[in-house]
């Protein structure tokens, strides 16, 4: 059987009108609530790995001194890296991050770390200074275009046969694709909080259990604190009284509905 990476159009569709058929025919009778992973945006937003260079980078501009704040965060950020004297001995403060001979190991390194980076703090900042300040987070995050991935979800959204979308994703791709299939009026309910369910219905209800990129530019006063990037913030989401109704909402999705994950980060 081919790979997910090789299989074509036509060998898809004999899986699905052949072994696959009863899962065919109960996705299209909307038996299905979808679970998004970052993978279907990662054409179109910013990746981790682009995220933490960004980070690094931004950081060292704001270094003013030996004395200086920033300075001792991106030292403590470099020492999650585990970084031996010798690949130490390749980072030079005064240099972009990009001509860094280490540059490569050390987004390597801090991948799977990318939650403790974000964790961070600069003294005298806000706990979310490295995210919305330092990575620029409105200017990362904004005027992004949908693409195929999403605009193939708002149609079956359109079409009646997903109604529930669940995300970590912060991206507002999802609603563009709805204006770019000429659909603006009928977009999804977006929910970052229960508080979120009780306006006016939508087409589809999708669920940003970590936050809203869209939300939080337009609306930072209510949106910015919910995002969820932080090591304490992920580790502490199922006891935040904030979510308390959008974790309710996600049990009881998942035991009236069959879930299909679609992306990375499942």
């Amino acid at each position: 059987m081919p790979t997910a990476k090789s299989i074509s159009v036509a060998e898809t569709i004999e899986l699905l009108d052949g072994p696959l058929s009863s899962f065919s025919e109960g996705f299209q009778a909307g038996l299905y609530a979808l679970w998004l992973g970052s993978g279907i945006s990662r054409e179109r937003v910013v990746g981790l790995d682009g995220v933490l260079a960004k980070l690094l980078e931004n950081l060292r501009l704001r270094i003013t001194g030996t004395d200086c704040e920033h300075r001792r965060t991106l030292q403590s950020i470099l020492g999650l890296a585990d970084l031996s004297a010798g690949e130490m001995s390749q980072v030079d403060l005064n240099q972009p991050v990009a001509s860094w001979p280490i540059q490569g190991i050390l987004i390597d390194r801090l991948w799977n770390k990318y939650s403790k980076v974000l964790g961070s703090e600069v003294q005298g900042q806000s706990f979310d200074y490295l995210l919305w300040d330092v990575l620029d987070f409105p200017g990362t995050f904004s005027a992004q275009r949908a693409d195929a991935e999403h605009l193939a979800i708002a149609m079956l959204v359109l079409e009646g046969v997903v109604s529930d979308l669940a995300t970590a994703n912060w991206d507002g791709l999802l609603e563009a694709a709805m204006v770019e299939l000429g659909r603006p009026s009928e977009t999804f309910r977006v929910a970052v909080t229960g508080g979120d369910l009780h306006g006016p219905p939508g087409i589809g209800t999708l669920y940003k259990f970590h936050g809203c990129a869209k939300r939080a530019i337009e609306n930072e006063a209510q949106y910015r604190s919910l995002l969820v990037a932080r090591e304490t913030a992920i580790t502490h989401w199922g006891q935040n009284a904030n979510f308390t109704q959008m974790r309710q909402q996600l049990r009881a999705l998942i035991a009236r509905s069959r879930t299909l994950m679609i992306g990375l980060s499942g």
